[in-house]
Parts: C-alpha cells; sequence; structure tokens
C-alpha cells in the first residue's frame, strides 16, 4: 500500500472490500459479535454483497467472540473457526 491509511489514504479507499463489492468470489466472513474492530465493518460488507446478489460470501458470526477469539485454541470460538476453514470455498453461480 506504500505506507500506512494516514499517508496513503488514495491507496487504502482504492483497495476497499467495500468500495470493490461486489467482486463474484468465493469468500468466508469469520466475524465474532463482540469484536469492536471488524465486526460492524464485516457485517456491511456482507450486506452490500448480498444486497448487490453476490452469492459468493458466506458469513459465520460468532455471538460470544470479539476479534481474536477465532484463532485461539483454547477459546469457545476455536471449533468453529476450524470447522469453517474446512468448507470448501466454491463458487455459488
Amino acid at each position: 500500500m506504500g505506507g500506512s491509511p494516514l499517508d496513503q489514504a488514495a491507496h487504502y479507499d482504492a483497495a476497499s472490500p467495500m468500495r470493490l463489492a461486489p467482486i463474484s468470489v468465493p469468500q468466508m466472513l469469520l466475524v465474532g459479535k463482540q469484536d469492536q474492530t471488524w465486526a460492524q465493518v464485516g457485517r456491511a460488507y456482507y450486506e452490500r454483497a448480498q444486497a448487490a446478489g453476490d452469492k459468493q460470501v458466506m458469513l459465520i458470526e460468532a455471538p460470544e467472540s470479539g476479534h481474536f477469539e477465532f484463532l485461539a485454541p483454547k477459546s469457545s470460538t476455536w471449533p468453529r473457526g476450524a470447522v469453517a476453514i474446512t468448507i470448501p470455498l466454491t463458487r455459488r453461480d
């Protein structure tokens, strides 16, 4: 990106998934509902893709999770994330 979002705002804006949606590429979003960083953005991206008719985006939410629990093997969310990555990302045309 050539620098931080503050230094290269135009680069980050041009590469924004929200701006690019829908991209019609199989995607899986793992979102913890307690995530103060990503949950709102992830859900908004999913809703925008769905509204545009993009059936390639799958949303998996974990109500009890924040941002990192999907990656923490001892968390209650770990099994959900582990199963999610075994789901084939195939086109759903």
